[in-house]
């Protein structure tokens, strides 16, 4: 009967774990909160200021769940049944400029 064989980066960690009393997982956990702790905190991404043609609520564009052309111009929308309600009549959500 044969044995599975065990790989080398297996027996490394094993044995790297034993020889200090602590478990591999240690080293990462602590490198992990440190680069945690160091990261600054990025603002959320921003866009434009828009508003869907079906309910005429502003929203910041990069929140849209749909975007969508129409004769050259793109609408945003805060739902996608928003979305499917200006694909089945344009005219009636489209406001002239």
């Amino acid at each position: 009967m044969m044995r599975p064989a065990v790989s080398l980066f297996v027996l490394l960690a094993l044995s790297a774990g034993c020889d200090n009393g602590r478990s591999p997982t240690d080293d990462i956990d602590k490198k992990r909160d440190a680069i945690q702790k160091s990261a600054t905190p990025q603002p959320p991404p921003s866009g434009k200021p828009v508003s869907c043609p079906v309910c005429d609520l502003q929203f910041d564009s990069s929140e849209a769940v749909e975007r969508l052309q129409h004769e050259g111009e793109t609408y945003y929308f805060l739902l996608k049944d928003h979305a499917a309600a200006f694909l089945e009549d344009p005219a009636r959500y489209v406001k002239i400029r």
